[in-house]
């Protein structure tokens, strides 16, 4: 839709005047119309797009102009369409994002449904909670601050001295609020009121816990027993490749699942990123139950992503060696900002196509973007450098992601592989030009290519507004004239629209 700043009434007046005076003296040369006096409550209807533009009004002698081509290059994916909100008791709210489960995810659909953890940044930390996620909303609700406590005993019910429980909270400075057991087995912290809490329950030798409560006002005991764990040792096998770059994720099994395996915290992974490899392609996880079975997915930005790989939890050790198969060819890059700065943490893909991410893994509130099988995905590094595998250049499409930043997808084809790749801040707001007046205290006119091509108007003093047909990058080309004549040409390449866009065109003189 394009919103088209206002002719006015005068102007239809002066046209009418010309036509009737024309057809009045016949061929004979009339004097130059003079400059219409435009009125801003006159209103001109919008064409519609599939319709044939009106013919463009003819200008006065002298009339200072505008010419804006706008070249379409590229569009970006907008941030995820899902939304979580919390408020502070003045009705302000906190900043919030789902952070697993249904609706997580880069590209995620504002239709979904399904349970999901929210993370929010409250006055006191970052505080995560689980919440059903409905037509695209979550809501959580946090209240004051309630002493809970409990007692924390293994199998044989004994204490479990030194044993944690966390209720899903975080310091300001990003550490977890973790109260310890004592040697009775008892444990009290303060907590905030709300449903949805995360209660994770770990201690040395013994399975990591969880559950979800909710914390009412006065709290009820929050009691565990916890059994005993079995080492999970997952080995990389394959060539030694950059092996910190690989990253280890627990996951439920295809079928049926174990009890013991239900109450161990897969959302946990959505917050670290999984576990970290280390050089020699190893991570050992040691807090998994003694019962059931899991799968194992390793992810390495040089490898395609395979299948999770089945594991039999059984005793107290279990190793897991998972197969990968570096892709010869790599990428290189840097990704930065509008100001040419690193961005840090940035999410890449290189997969096949340019339709939305798929999110489709979102039971027990596991990280998105888990099964883009054959993808080589990682993050960034902390300057924006990234290396990635490829397996086939010709079709394949390097997908950009980063919270807050427009989405990105580029086909290798056209990349140019010693330029920076920059990653937008998301402006929000709707896409759009605003234009400067070329000259102060004067009307002044707007030839414009966007919407089929349309000549308006605009008062003096007041910029020109028209909306870009999507967000993206953009190149832009102002040319003024005073009548006939060019008075200068603003070329802007590789503009990024993510929001109003503020263009100076050359002034008039």
């Amino acid at each position: 839709m394009q919103r088209r700043s206002v002719l006015f009434l005068s102007l239809a007046l002066v046209s009418a005047l010309v036509v009737v005076s024309l057809q009045a003296f016949g061929d004979e040369e009339m004097p130059p119309a003079p400059s219409p006096q435009l009125d801003p409550s006159a209103v001109v209807p919008v064409v519609p797009e599939h319709q044939d533009p009106a013919p463009a009004p003819a200008l006065p002698a002298g009339a200072v102009r505008v010419r804006l081509e706008v070249t379409p290059k590229e569009r970006y994916a907008p941030p995820p369409a899902t939304r979580a909100e919390s408020l502070r008791p003045d009705g302000t709210p906190w900043q919030a994002w789902v952070a697993a489960g249904v609706g997580a995810g880069f590209d995620a659909a504002g239709d979904v449904a399904g349970a999901c953890l929210v993370a929010v940044e409250h006055d006191e930390g970052r505080v995560l909670r689980q919440a059903a996620m409905a037509a695209g909303v979550a809501h959580v609700r946090l209240g004051a601050r309630r002493v809970v406590r409990g007692r924390v005993v293994g199998q044989n019910q004994l204490p479990l001295m030194g044993a944690k429980v966390w209720f899903g909270e975080h310091d300001t400075a990003g550490k977890r609020r973790e109260f310890v057991v004592d040697g009775e087995g008892n444990y009290d912290g303060q907590v905030l009121v709300g449903e949805g809490v995360p209660f994770v329950v770990s201690a040395a030798g013994h399975a990591t816990s969880f559950q979800t409560l909710a914390v009412v006002d006065p709290p009820s005991a929050c009691d565990a027993v916890l059994e005993r764990a079995c080492l999970l040792e997952v080995q990389l096998v394959g060539a030694a490749v950059a092996m910190q770059d690989a990253r280890a994720f627990v996951l439920p099994p295809p079928g049926a699942m174990a009890t013991a395996v239900s109450r161990w915290p897969f959302f946990v992974q959505a917050l670290t990123d999984g576990y970290a490899l280390d050089a020699n392609g190893r991570v050992r996880i040691d807090d998994l139950p003694q019962t059931g079975e899991v799968a194992v997915l390793v992810r390495h930005p040089r490898a395609p992503l395979a299948s999770p790989k089945p594991v039999a939890l059984k005793g107290t050790l279990v190793r897991a060696q998972v197969p990968t198969r570096f892709e010869a060819d790599v990428l290189q890059g840097v990704v930065v900002d509008e100001a040419g700065m690193g961005r840090p943490g940035v999410w890449f893909c290189l997969r096949f196509g340019e339709a939305p991410l798929p999110v489709g893994r979102v039971q027990r509130l596991l990280p998105p973007h888990l099964d883009l099988l054959g993808s080589c995905a990682g993050v960034g590094g902390d300057a924006g450098e990234f290396a990635v595998g490829v397996r086939e250049r010709r079709r394949a499409v390097l997908s950009l992601r980063a919270f807050g930043c427009a989405g990105r997808d580029l086909p290798l084809d056209g990349l140019a592989p010693d330029r920076p790749l920059v990653l937008p801040t998301w402006r929000g707001g709707e896409p759009e030009l605003r234009v400067s007046p070329p000259q102060a205290g004067v009307p002044w006119w707007v030839d414009c290519n966007l919407g089929g091509g349309v000549r308006e108007g605009v008062a003096a003093d007041t910029p020109f507004r028209v909306s870009l047909p999507h967000a993206g990058r953009f190149d832009i080309v102002a040319t003024t004239f005073v009548g006939d004549r060019e008075v200068g040409q603003k070329p802007l390449a590789d503009v990024h629209a993510t929001g109003p866009v503020d263009v100076d065109c050359p002034r008039a003189r």
